[in-house]
């Protein structure tokens, strides 16, 4: 799950897992990023921008969630919807299925590990 602010708007974009269904939404408020967090039950969220103490509190004390920052956007355009608020498009780039430059190596990590 990842969450990222344009202003006073908020976006927020995860994958299930278990479908390979990818969703994102802009929201208004961060009372509501936060409902839709405890709605999903996720226990890590991906940050892409500077969260205020109060916020940082309240997810990580308060939610008791891993956070992780990430301020570079992956842009796979072809996978986007054109229809996107420009908050959205950069909150799903921070969820993107984009390989990092050291993709095969955490492959074959991924493989000995789960002996494949």
């Amino acid at each position: 799950m990842a969450i990222d602010r344009e202003d006073s708007q908020y976006g927020l974009a995860y994958m299930d897992l278990v479908t390979g269904d990818f969703y994102v939404t802009g929201l208004s408020d961060f009372s509501l990023v936060c409902g839709e967090i405890r709605n999903l039950k996720a226990r890590e969220v991906v940050i892409g921008y500077d969260l205020s103490e109060a916020e940082e509190q309240i997810l990580s004390r308060q939610m008791n969630l891993v956070l992780s920052y990430e301020q570079e956007t992956y842009e796979d355009v072809h996978l986007l919807d054109s229809r996107l608020a420009t908050v959205e498009g950069a909150t799903s780039g921070k969820t993107s299925p984009v390989c990092p430059s050291d993709a095969d190596e955490r492959v074959e990590s991924l493989k000995t590990c789960y002996s494949l």
